[in-house]
């Protein structure tokens, strides 16, 4: 994973934007693992993330939150573009199904 550009870089920030979103227990239990991982928003059960580090832009972060996230059950989706034209395209999808945005009778 570390090979592929990232789709997600802001111009000349050096990080990598995400979401990950899972019940409680789960999202309690990955961010302990991924403690350096910037939490910056959250909606409900889905957490807007940052992998951030000078060195290498972030990757190494954000391949230890991806990895970790099939350990805790957890979805990680990649968010690509800005404003109305952001997609989610899921790198992980957790046994919950939860993801963001929210679907129609599915908790979040």
């Amino acid at each position: 994973m570390s090979e592929r550009k990232h789709p997600h870089r802001a111009g000349q920030f050096d990080w990598i934007t995400f979401l990950a979103t899972a019940p409680e227990p789960n999202l309690e239990a990955w961010h302990a693992d991924n403690f350096i991982v910037d939490i910056f928003d959250r909606r409900g059960q889905t957490l807007r993330c940052r992998a951030i580090d000078g060195g290498d832009r972030g990757v190494k972060i954000y391949e230890r939150a991806a990895a970790t996230a099939k350990e805790h059950d957890v979805t990680i989706q990649d968010l690509v573009g800005a404003g109305d034209s952001e997609t989610y395209p899921v790198v992980n999808l957790g046994s919950h199904e939860m993801k963001w945005p929210p679907q129609k009778g599915k908790r979040r």
